[in-house]
């Protein structure tokens, strides 16, 4: 069966390169805003028996046709989407910050567009992003004085107690809207994380999941679908008792589109005196920190 090859020579590949399926898809998702409404004229997106979603023709194409698939952090679905095969029908045709996606042969409609992966991965990228995910395990956590653990708040102690035990991922999903800049977080089950202290009054919403709160107001346990406020000033201490999916919606009058921007905008700055401010268990709510998916999703100039 040719799609189960394509499965075996994606693997293999996979393997030659020293990385996960979820590493592959940490890179491809990193810093990057996911358009999927643009620039998929004859396409269609659907569950493809290679890997996860896939793009598919809807009409017959001809050899020779073209789709945007990124400009600088911005991807499409021919960028984003599209499988593997090492008998593609399409490959990336690079044109400074732009990317295409070119069909190699015709097309028939119904059929999937596929790339050799092989063709577009450079070991430097590769190398790098290892590189960085050695380094978030690898940071040692500060020794603190008496005086500052004397004078720390005791959610600084919870989250310093936490940076001394392996690293937990809280991967984000990061949704851009008119006017809007809208947050997913998903926990694991076990996980706990602190916040950031917020600057401003915004709906949240545990979406799944049971949660326990602790905050500089009260302490409480929560299971979703549950919608709350979270005030101006407030920080948290959340420990998810099962696996939990939470959103968080802030405005975003002048359409940004890095969300750490968006952050550092919405919140004050947390200065724990027992963590080291660059340690990256300290900083999880950056994008390039924790495993970041972005989607947008309006009109903006790109």
């Amino acid at each position: 069966m040719e799609h189960l090859s394509n499965i075996n020579d994606y693997n293999d590949f996979l393997k030659s390169l020293g990385i996960s399926d979820l590493d592959a898809v940490k890179m491809m998702d990193e810093n990057i805003c996911f358009d999927s409404k643009q620039h998929k004229d004859s396409l269609v997106m659907l569950d493809s028996s290679i890997h996860g979603k896939g793009l598919f023709a809807t009409e017959d194409i001809d050899l020779g046709r073209e789709w945007l698939a990124s400009f600088k952090n911005y991807k499409y679905p021919c960028g984003r989407v599209i499988n593997h095969s090492p008998n593609p029908n399409c490959k990336f045709r690079f044109d400074g910050e732009r990317v295409f996606c070119v069909a190699l042969k015709r097309i028939e409609e119904g059929c999937e567009l596929l790339v050799n992966y092989r063709d577009n991965v450079s070991s430097e990228s590769i190398a790098c992003y290892k590189q960085k995910q050695e380094g978030i395990v690898e940071f040692d956590s500060k020794v603190p004085s008496i005086n500052d653990w004397e004078s720390s708040s005791p959610i600084d102690k919870i989250e310093y107690e936490l940076s001394t035990l392996p690293a937990a991922e809280i991967p984000l999903t990061h949704i851009f809207t008119e006017g809007l800049y809208i947050r997913q977080a998903y926990a694991p089950a076990g996980s706990m994380f602190t916040t950031v202290y917020h600057n401003t009054e915004h709906p949240f919403i545990l979406i799944s999941g049971t949660t326990e709160v602790i905050s500089n107001e009260e302490a409480c346990s929560i299971t979703g679908p549950f919608m709350g406020i979270t005030k101006k000033g407030t920080r948290r201490l959340v420990h998810a008792i099962t696996d939990a999916m939470y959103l968080t919606i802030h405005a975003n009058p002048d359409n940004l589109t890095d969300p750490d921007e968006i952050i550092r905008r919405i919140t004050i700055p947390v200065e724990n005196p027992l963590m080291d401010s660059e340690d990256p268990r300290f900083n999880t709510w950056k994008k390039d920190v924790s495993p970041s998916k972005m989607i947008l999703t309006n009109n903006t100039d790109n």
